[in-house]
């Protein structure tokens, strides 16, 4: 024993052997106990935070006790420590006044986790930190006296998710036989990862079967509507083509280049019809029957001959 205290005195940092630092505010408090409990049975000194007995007359055991409560304190949070540790008590009086910490008011603190763990949801946390958090609820209870069934604990997991591993649950809660809580979380981890695997390429065959804007082919740009005639005002007459009175400018000489473009055919033969513009400026005269200020003017070889 003796060699296991000298080797409990070499300890320069306990946090190697209890990697949990608790605080106020943990709910893995059972976990940490746990670790502590093992790393002080190892040196034989479980008897410093396990037994109310004690003798303070004995150096080695004052020196151990020592030893036990530098562990203690290098193992929490300064808030905890504050809220625990007085200077000068024992190690065993500073072990009971953590576990008041999460022990104490057993009854409320059981009714109000147990409420928090049924009404628990994955929302959009992955499945690892939903597990996580639902198995530290469980073990909290657990260290409450009230240990939550694998079946349960197994249950409320699959109410919780969300709607993406809905066919999944349904798969878990049909299981014969019903899985364990281990097993249904390595399910749940193999539909996450086949769903992040496919959704990538399910997303470039969508892209790739929907046109970009810029690779679509122009639309054939559409002709505009004939419009209609102009309707003369009763009683006006029509201007000549000789140019006098009403007739735009310019209108003599587009009358004129259109005449001149008629081919020599027999007497009193019509040629049809044919658009005049009558714009202000003589080289937009052609053939165009949608223009609001066009006329059309019916020629025979008889008018063709005469201009």
């Amino acid at each position: 024993m003796i060699n296991l205290h000298a080797q409990a005195v070499a300890v320069q940092n306990i946090r190697l052997l209890v990697p949990l630092v608790l605080d106020v505010s943990s709910t893995f408090y059972g976990r940490w106990r746990e670790s502590f409990l093992h790393v002080v049975g190892r040196y034989s000194l479980e008897s410093h935070v396990l037994s109310d007995a004690s003798t303070p007359t004995s150096p080695d055991w004052v020196r151990m006790d020592y030893i036990v409560r530098t562990w203690l304190g290098g193992t929490i949070t300064d808030a905890l420590a504050e809220a625990a540790i007085e200077p000068g008590n024992t190690a065993r009086v500073s072990w009971l006044a953590i576990e008041s910490q999460f022990r104490g008011n057993r009854e409320t603190r059981a009714l109000h986790l147990d409420a928090e763990f049924c009404n628990f949801k994955q929302g959009d946390q992955d499945i690892t930190t939903y597990c996580r958090k639902l198995k530290g609820m469980a073990d909290a209870l657990r260290d409450l006296g009230e240990p939550v069934l694998d079946r349960t604990l197994v249950l409320n997991l699959i109410r919780g998710l969300n709607g993406r591993f809905e066919a999944i649950g349904l798969h878990l809660r049909r299981g014969h036989p019903f899985p364990s809580f281990l097993q249904a979380r390595n399910d749940l981890l193999l539909e996450e990862l086949t769903m992040e695997a496919t959704a990538p390429a399910t997303a470039l065959h969508v892209g790739a079967a929907t046109p970009s804007s810029g690779s679509r082919p122009p639309s054939a740009p559409q002709a505009p509507p004939a419009a209609p005639p102009q309707q003369r005002p009763p009683g006006q007459q029509q201007p000549s083509n000789g140019g006098g009175g009403a007739s735009a400018p310019g209108a003599a000489s587009a009358v004129v280049a259109a005449v001149a473009k008629c081919p020599t055919v027999g007497s009193n033969q019509r040629l049809g019809l044919i658009f005049i513009n009558h714009g202000p400026d003589p080289s937009t005269c052609g053939l165009d029957p949608g223009h609001r200020r066009s006329r059309t003017l019916m020629l025979s070889s008889a008018t063709c001959s005469s201009l």
